[in-house]
C-alpha cells in the first residue's frame, strides 16, 4: 500500500511555492527591466536621508554609496523598494543580490554575509517638545508608549527591554504622525531620518531629541549566504572608498552629521563573514 501525503499538506506546499514565485515576480517588477549585468538591490522605500524618492529620482546617502560601488564593480544597480521586513526576507531567500541598510546583530551575521560597516548612524528617542519626559535610562520610559518600526533593530538594550511598551508601525512617517497627534509618547529611530521626516511633514519645531542617544550604530549591507564572492568583491571596493574619503563626501552632501564613518579602522571588521 502506497502512502500519500495528506491533502492539507499538499495544498499548503502548492500555496507556499505559488507565494514564493509571486514574491520573486514582485521584486523583479519593482526593480524594473533587469539586464544580465544588473544587480538587484533591495532597500526600504522611504528611509530619508539614506534612501528616498525626490520627484522621480531614487536618491539618498546609502543609495549613492551602493550605486557607486556596484557601478565600480561593473554592474548596473537595479533598486527594488520594499517594506523593511520584505527587504530582510528578499535577502534571506536569495531573491536579490544585496540589501541595505542593516544594523549588525548576531543573528544577521550568522544568516547573511554582512559587508561593512559603511557608515554610522545615531539611534535616539524623539519626544514632543511640549511634554516633560525625563530620560536618563530605559527604565525611565516604562510608563510611556514608544513607536517603533516593524522589523527594525535599534540597540540590544532597547530591543531586549520587555518592560517597555512598544507600538509597531510600518514606517517612520507613520510614527512621526502619531507622535504629532498625541497617540505616542515617543518614537525611536535614526536621528537624521526622524528630523528629515518631521521637516517633510511641516512639523519642524514640534519635537525634541533625547540629550543622550541610545547608540551610535554601524550600518551594513547584507548579501545572501549564496553570494559570498559578490560580498567579498563589494567589501574590497568599499574599503578602498572609505580610505579615499569618497564615502564621507557623499555623507557630507546630505547631512551635517559629524560621526567617523571609517569604523573598520577602529574595530578591525574587514571580512564580510565576520561574526559579531
Amino acid at each position: 500500500m502506497v502512502s500519500r501525503p495528506c491533502q492539507p499538506l499538499v495544498t499548503y506546499m502548492r500555496t507556499y511555492k505559488l507565494l514564493l514565485a509571486t514574491w520573486f515576480a514582485i521584486i523583479t517588477a519593482l526593480a524594473g527591466p533587469v539586464s544580465a549585468d544588473a544587480w538587484i538591490i533591495a532597500s526600504e522605500y522611504d528611509f530619508p536621508p539614506y534612501n528616498y524618492y525626490e520627484d522621480t529620482k531614487y536618491k539618498g546617502i546609502d543609495t549613492e554609496i551602493v550605486r557607486l560601488i556596484v557601478t565600480e564593480l561593473g554592474h548596473k544597480p537595479s533598486f527594488a523598494q520594499l517594506p523593511w521586513k520584505r527587504v530582510v526576507k528578499s535577502v534571506e531567500s536569495n531573491d536579490v543580490d544585496l540589501g541595505f541598510q542593516f544594523v549588525g546583530t548576531k543573528e544577521r551575521f550568522e544568516k547573511f554575509h554582512m559587508v561593512g560597516p559603511f557608515r554610522n548612524g545615531i539611534t535616539t528617542l524623539m519626544f514632543p517638545v511640549d511634554k516633560v519626559i525625563t530620560f536618563e535610562a530605559l527604565n525611565d520610559l516604562k510608563d510611556y508608549v514608544i513607536g517603533t518600526v516593524r522589523g527594525y533593530a535599534y540597540s540590544p538594550e532597547f530591543d531586549n527591554a520587555a518592560f517597555l511598551t512598544k507600538e509597531e508601525a510600518t514606517d517612520n512617517e507613520t510614527n512621526v504622525r502619531k507622535l504629532a497627534a498625541g497617540r505616542l509618547h515617543a518614537v525611536v529611530g535614526d536621528r537624521d531620518t526622524l528630523a528629515f521626516v518631521a521637516g517633510r511633514l511641516d512639523l519642524v519645531g514640534r519635537f525634541r531629541f533625547a540629550d543622550t542617544p541610545l547608540a551610535v550604530v554601524p550600518r551594513y549591507i547584507a548579501f545572501p549566504k549564496q553570494r559570498a564572492e559578490q560580498a567579498l568583491a563589494f567589501q574590497k571596493v568599499l574599503n578602498r572608498k572609505l580610505d579615499e574619503g569618497a564615502i564621507d563626501v557623499i555623507i557630507a552632501s546630505y547631512t551635517n552629521l559629524k560621526v567617523t564613518q571609517n569604523s573598520r579602522k577602529q574595530d578591525g571588521e574587514t571580512a564580510p563573514t565576520q561574526q559579531q
